[in-house]
């Protein structure tokens, strides 16, 4: 369900308050961007309700399987699989 208007808007307000201070302008930018695994949970989260994607049920176990590009407490790009034996399913992308 995607939220509209003020709803939208509040949230957008929320999760860009909730990095807010995180990248400061020494933040070195890399020509080539860094992939790097188990992403914070509550950034996770945030990333993903803001998306408008299930995440009430994350916990730290399902991270293993979550990469991140960017700064740790801000990242520029999230990705998670749920894993099913050799299978996976894309659980989260934003």
């Amino acid at each position: 369900m995607r939220h509209t208007g003020m709803q939208a808007q509040r949230r957008e307000k929320e999760f860009e308050a909730s990095i807010k201070g995180s990248l400061t302008m020494s933040t070195p930018v890399s020509s080539s961007p860094i992939i790097s695994t188990r992403p914070l949970l509550h950034v996770t989260v945030a990333l993903l309700e803001f998306a408008d994607l299930p995440a009430s049920d994350l916990g730290p176990e399902y991270l293993e399987h979550f990469f991140y590009c960017g700064v740790t407490e801000a990242p520029a790009g999230l990705i998670g699989l749920e894993m099913y034996g050799a299978d996976a399913l894309l659980r989260g992308i934003a």
